[in-house]
């Protein structure tokens, strides 16, 4: 397998710039005062899981609520992020309702402030529930039934209890029996729905989600969801219910977008989270390894994301050499009305943005059924290759008389020999295209695919070293690259000594 020595040193140089990013070089940026009173907050950033507002509309809110003037307010997908962003003191504050201010501060990381005076006199602002499609009246009515009999039986009260206090640490064991009960959750409202570190789901709302799903006679199964997109996706029929969305969301809709069940968990007031006390920050090279690829079991589950990173990149190859070549012999037929629309195919995979692809096939075609992310992404990006593979196959057209041999008039004479001459006579062509496919399998994260960009991204968040956490995976996928490429030049001279 003859490689290129500056590959192999591109591949090193990017080793070194992943161990200089990793060096000790003090303390992060940012505010690193402790903050006893919202008014000293007046002129800062405050970060917070993004909502349906825009973040404009959030702060006038913020400014309304707190009585305080804040400085800007930008807001994250995920609450873990915005958590992050606090810890990295690039935000002076976060915003959450008090359930989960009062679950962040548990162990002293974190204060919390709030309002000088709680507006509404301290009643009930809205309670969570379950959130259900428009046409699932029929769910909605049991759940608010069994909601009704938990409550009076202390089922909320014991699950309450239990994750509020950190007490809970993995759901309960359910029901293996019955038809499938698809439950969102997004992690965004712990204690309430919580999403650990390799994916697992708890919180109280799972907890008493799960539960419901027995009662009805199903088997309840956790789908992770993006806290921005979870209602779009109950809304196309990926879940039957989301765990946790606020009761109130959806009484002044003429016609309701989707139904709520009675609520389990009152929010009484929003709050800040500040850090509690100050940190050192200082990065170095042992903590970076240790924290991104060892503790917590990363090193687990960066295995399983490159696993899945190349199921990914393998089933689009061969999507794209069948399906592609599938089209390129389309495109020989005599008639000329097939070949136009076969042609026309082509150019349609190989012009679509892969990410769009992904989307469409996600909330569109396969929007109503459960396939998992995974066979979406693969099936995205080898259409695409199949667009470019079946050009490639055709490009030389002209030069190839389809009456002298008869071969490449029958499909299998086509895969069997046209198809490895020009695979022979357009090598780096091939090559490239191959690798761009599996560079494309970097976007698979979008549609909830934990692969390996995913997985690093969120590593990184989580630990404090980011660029560390990207500069890894530039050199993963550099050796992902040069295996490739490896592959291709091992094929060539078995060509040439054949």
């Amino acid at each position: 397998m003859r490689i290129a020595k500056y590959k192999w040193i591109s591949v090193i140089a990017a080793a070194v710039l992943l161990l200089t990013l990793a060096l000790p070089w003090g303390g992060r940026a940012g505010d690193m005062r402790v903050f006893e009173d919202t008014s000293q907050l007046k002129g800062l950033k405050v970060t917070g899981v993004s909502v349906k507002s825009p973040d404009n509309a959030v702060k006038v809110f913020l400014d309304t609520y707190f009585g305080v003037d804040f400085g800007a307010y930008e807001s994250e997908g995920t609450l873990d992020e915005a958590v992050e962003r606090l810890r990295r003191r690039e935000a002076s504050a976060m915003w959450a309702v008090d359930l989960t201010a009062e679950y962040l501060c548990r162990y002293g990381e974190f204060d919390q402030l709030g309002p000088g005076e709680t507006p509404g006199g301290g009643n009930t602002r809205f309670s969570f529930g379950f959130a259900f499609a428009p046409d699932s009246d029929m769910e909605r009515a049991k759940a608010d039934e069994w909601l009704a009999s938990a409550a009076g039986d202390g089922t909320i009260d014991a699950a309450r209890e239990r994750w509020a206090t950190g007490v809970g640490t993995e759901l309960p064991s359910f029901s293996e029996e019955g038809e499938p009960f698809y439950i969102g959750v997004t992690g965004a409202v712990p204690p309430l729905e919580i999403v650990a570190r390799d994916g697992s789901v708890g919180g109280m709302a799972a907890e008493l989600a799960g539960r419901f799903a027995e009662s009805i006679g199903r088997r309840p199964v956790f789908v992770v969801l993006e806290s921005e997109t979870a209602l779009v996706r109950l809304m196309a029929g990926k879940i039957d219910m989301l765990a946790a969305y606020g009761t109130s969301e959806n009484h002044s809709m003429e016609i309701p977008k989707y139904r709520m069940s009675v609520g389990y968990a009152d929010v009484m007031e929003y709050r800040l989270v500040v850090n509690a006390k100050e940190e050192d920050g200082s990065m170095s090279l042992l903590s970076a390894v240790k924290d991104n690829l060892i503790s917590g079991g990363a090193y687990s589950l960066i295995l399983r994301a490159a696993a899945i990173t190349a199921v990914i990149t393998l089933c689009a190859w061969i999507i794209a050499m069948a399906f592609g070549a599938l089209l390129a012999y389309g495109a020989t037929a005599k008639r000329r009305f097939p070949t136009a629309v076969v042609r026309g195919i082509a150019f349609l995979l190989r012009s679509t943005p892969v990410l769009l692809a992904m989307l469409l096939l996600d909330y569109g075609i396969f929007g109503a059924v459960h396939i998992s992310s995974t066979v979406i992404a693969a099936l995205a990006v080898g259409l695409f290759g199949a667009g470019s593979i079946a050009e490639l196959l055709t490009e030389e057209e002209s030069s190839v008389n389809p009456e002298a041999d008869s071969s490449k008039r029958s499909f299998r004479g086509f895969v069997t020999k046209t198809v490895p001459e020009r695979l022979m006579g357009a090598r780096r062509e091939w090559k490239r295209l191959m690798i761009g496919l599996l560079q494309w399998t970097t976007v698979a994260g979008y549609i909830g695919a934990n692969d390996l960009t995913k997985v690093m991204q969120g590593i990184g968040n989580r630990t404090l070293y980011p660029v560390f956490s990207i500069a890894f995976s530039i050199v993963l996928y550099l050796v992902a690259v040069l295996v490739t490429e490896g592959v291709f030049s091992v094929l060539e001279r078995k060509n040439e000594i054949g």
